[in-house]
């Protein structure tokens, strides 16, 4: 017996954006599917090769929060129980039908979906005094007068927080390379973030 040793790289992305990187464990499959034509490993990869879902009818997009997202982000085999494991992260809009995605996953697949985790979504009013008051202290300081507040898909710890969301610490012009190797921070990013963020902790302060 020969023994053949293959390694599969990918490309990583933020869990939010998996269409901005490679999936090694998708490569992997559609490659081991074609050469032992394997056709359940065919299958798997054709039908999680599409971040957005479109390969199985779970694609969904939302007004505020836009398109729903699949990050199959750790696959791990026993060999001793046969057993394949595949964590998904699930990120989905205001408008989107999470349960019924879940459950055309597992009927295109054919296999067992185990639900470890949910959090609910945080979206708040534009036009709320929160989100107001913080764009008008980022209007403030970056002067862009006609900026409007994005809506993504990245957790954050203002989950666990009431009346909280996430505000700053990066610019549409310098992606910093967040979560990625070598993630960096303009310095000239951090020194308007941090009045930007004086300036909206005094404007709160103000709300009645």
């Amino acid at each position: 017996d020969s023994i053949m040793m293959l390694t599969f790289k990918g490309r990583s992305s933020h869990g939010s954006v998996p269409e901005l990187g490679v999936n090694a464990g998708i490569a992997a499959f559609r490659f081991l599917g074609e050469y032992l034509k394997n056709e359940f490993m065919s299958n798997l990869a054709e039908k999680l090769s599409n971040p957005f879902g479109e390969n199985f009818g779970g694609n969904e997009t939302s007004k505020e929060l836009g398109k729903n997202t699949y990050n199959y982000g750790l696959w791990k085999y026993d060999g001793f129980k046969k057993k394949l494991t595949v964590s998904l992260d699930f990120r989905y809009g205001e408008e989107a039908h999470p349960d019924e995605c879940v459950e055309k996953l597992k009927k295109a697949l054919g296999a067992n979906v185990v639900i470890n985790s949910k959090a609910a979504l945080l979206l708040f009013d534009k036009k709320s005094p929160l989100v107001a008051t913080l764009m008008k202290s980022y209007k403030h300081m970056t002067h862009k007068f006609f900026a409007k507040p994005d809506a993504i898909g990245g957790g954050t710890y203002a989950k666990e927080a009431k009346n909280c969301v996430a505000y700053g610490g990066a610019f549409k012009e310098h992606i910093g390379n967040i979560h990625s190797p070598d993630e960096y921070l303009y310095l000239d990013d951090l020194f308007l973030s941090i009045a930007m963020y004086a300036d909206a902790i005094y404007s709160l302060g103000q709300i009645k």
